[in-house]
């Protein structure tokens, strides 16, 4: 029993037990008008009954993983037989048309709320800022440009940009579906991933969206699968170079990605420490990665200042902060004396503090004094670190609530922040340069309703599938699972994709968007985990 309880299994539906009572509590408390509090009791007595839970779910677990590594190898012809380019020629048809509706409904496509900004910048209405990636200002301004140029209006430019953003996603989707037919001969897999990514209405929303998030998850996702080819085939020259050059590119379009490398990079720093890495492919993926890092820092020092950017504020850095300060103001004000909120208020304005959103951090942000903090760091420090000693409770809910949507799966907090699911806003910015025109607003109307609004989640089961916490809790089980059967080198996989998620727990607030980057890693990794656990017994299959 004693071995048993230090398994892998078990460990894992502990933690995983156990956010999802943390969880069901705090959405209470939220529901509740904060009535209900993490107390060192409540959190002991959660702990206990995850231990009793974490045993049946891990025993269960267990049985159906060695069920999976005894069966007998299958014979079951693969659904294309076709060779790969002509097999990725018609699945990017395929799928191009299917999404190309979505562009229709929404024409010229989603103009959400980054894009005013940007737009700006590159128009030259105002200076340009590192708010936004640089680089995605340029592209997109210089797309639609061409696009304006070609066509006769911005109208149609702003279609063009979707459009080539749409083809490039739906092409890269295409790419992943011929790669996971190369590993498997289940036609069952190849259709349901199939259907998984033609169907799932944020592929084609995303895909005609104007913000940074669509072009940085293609990038991202060709250098894990460049990192994919690199643990399967071997470390290659070829594959180095796709994972740089993916990778620089990448952690251009998101300031917050190189953050994300540098903690997978240390984290298999750790791995070799502790001699559960191969040193040889260690040293090669850290290189890789430190090296990505300096180029693209290069890079965008040079973006800088060709542009003559200008730094943005440092409250982005500081959500976290913000919103634990903002919550003991909200539910220990009563307990602060005069003194203690005269020292708050030169931060942070009262009017601001009131305004105190448990999922959002830009209406407390907003009013944050930088120039100040920037002015004395140890003085702010000091200040945080004095009311997190004082009110360590109310810290750790502020974490907790502000993250939520990365590690609890029911959450629908993400709906709550913007109004909406995944954002399909217009804003008219452009003195009528450019007009929300939808050429199927019947389409637009079912579309808007059913996914953008959120009422998708109203379904128990399908509503898990638009649950980034549910792809988050995948990856770290597959990082168990390859733990627990020695594939050590393979962890750089779900290293790469955690280190993206924790930057994501410092920011203002946690969106679909932000987390499609990973997300469409995860059916890939979820086939190709399964295949190297087989690989001995399935020597036939080619893995690079």
């Amino acid at each position: 029993m004693k071995k048993y309880i230090a398994s892998h299994e078990y460990v894992f539906f502990l933690l995983f037990v156990f956010a999802q009572l943390i969880g069901s509590v705090l959405k209470i408390n939220t529901k509740l008008d904060g009535t209900i509090h993490l107390t060192k009791y409540m959190l002991l007595g959660i702990f206990l009954m995850s231990a009793i839970l974490a045993y049946p779910l891990s025993t269960l677990s267990k049985k159906w993983l060695d069920h999976f590594l005894d069966q007998k190898k299958t014979d079951n012809k693969k659904l294309f037989t076709c060779k790969g380019i002509y097999m990725w020629l018609y699945l990017w048809l395929g799928i191009s048309a299917m999404w190309i509706p979505y562009l229709l409904a929404y024409y010229p496509g989603i103009f959400a709320y980054d894009i005013p900004s940007q737009w700006n910048q590159y128009f030259g209405v105002s200076g340009y800022n590192t708010q936004h990636p640089i680089i995605h200002t340029i592209l997109m301004g210089w797309e639609i440009e061409v696009g304006q140029r070609i066509f006769g209006n911005y109208n149609k430019g702003v279609a063009f940009y979707c459009l080539l953003q749409l083809l490039v996603l739906s092409g890269v989707i295409s790419y992943a579906i011929c790669y996971v037919n190369r590993l498997t001969s289940s036609r069952r897999i190849i259709i349901f991933v199939i259907l998984y990514f033609a169907l799932f209405p944020v592929w084609p929303i995303l895909g005609i969206s104007t913000t940074k998030d669509t072009y940085f998850a293609v990038f991202y996702f060709m250098s894990f699968m460049a990192l994919l080819n690199c643990c399967f085939s071997g470390i290659k020259t070829n594959q180095i170079i796709s994972a740089v050059f993916f990778l620089t590119a990448g952690l251009l379009f998101r300031n917050n990605a190189v953050h994300g490398v540098v903690l997978a990079a240390l984290s298999l720093v750790l791995l070799m420490m502790i001699k559960q890495y191969p040193k040889r492919e260690g040293l090669y993926f850290v290189t890789i990665f430190f090296f990505c890092v300096f180029i693209s820092a290069g890079l965008f020092g040079q973006l800088k200042r060709i542009t003559n950017a200008s730094e943005v504020t440092i409250a982005e850095s500081l959500s976290i902060p913000c919103q634990q300060i903002a919550r003991v103001y909200s539910v220990k004000k009563n307990e602060l004396t005069e003194d203690d909120q005269a020292v708050i208020f030169q931060y942070i304005p009262e009017e601001k503090l009131v305004n105190y959103r448990w999922q959002l951090s830009d209406p407390v942000k907003a009013g944050l004094n930088t120039r100040l903090v920037e002015s004395d760091w140890k003085r702010f420090i000091a200040l945080w670190l004095e009311f997190g000693k004082r009110y360590p409770g109310e810290y750790l809910e502020a974490t907790l609530c502000n993250t939520l949507p990365l590690w609890y799966v029911w959450d629908e907090s993400m709906v709550s922040v913007k109004h909406c699911y995944i954002e399909y806003s217009f804003f008219d910015f452009t003195s009528g340069k450019v007009v929300k025109n939808s050429q199927f607003p019947g389409l637009e109307k079912i579309l808007t309703n059913t996914c953008t609004k959120g009422y998708i989640l109203e379904f128990p089961i399908v509503s898990l599938l638009f649950a980034p916490a549910l792809y988050v809790w995948i990856i770290i089980a597959i990082g168990f699972i390859l733990a627990k059967y020695k594939q050590y080198k393979y962890l750089v996989l779900p290293s790469f994709l955690l280190g993206y998620v924790a930057t994501l727990m410092a920011g203002p607030c946690i969106l679909p968007r932000y987390c499609i980057n990973f997300i469409i890693c995860v059916p890939v990794l979820m086939i190709c985990t399964g295949n190297i656990l087989r690989r001995e017994r399935d020597e036939g299959i080619n893995y690079g």
